[in-house]
């Protein structure tokens, strides 16, 4: 559905240029930015499964287990962020 949205955005900046050329840049603008959040989206989801993998079992966990599962939790939260290891 927004893979549709991001192609709509992208044919009006594209079809406006000639009548509006300052509305092109806000229209890819945006276009970009829902790409952005999608793929932060996607990534958090597949950080979550992998969390409940570890932790579906309803039995203690193991110091290790903990750890991945910390692990995969702040990784998830720093992508959402926009942090990384470079900062």
């Amino acid at each position: 559905m927004s893979d549709d949205l991001v192609r709509r955005l992208r044919d009006l900046a594209y079809e406006w240029t000639e009548c509006c050329g300052d509305i092109h840049l806000p229209l890819s603008e945006a276009a970009d930015r829902i790409e952005v959040f999608e793929a932060k989206l996607a990534k958090s989801v597949e950080a979550l499964v992998r969390i409940e993998d570890l932790t579906q079992h309803n039995m203690p966990m193991t110091a290790r287990e903990e750890q991945c599962v910390n692990r995969e939790a702040r990784t998830a939260l720093a992508e959402l962020k926009g942090e990384n290891d470079d900062q």
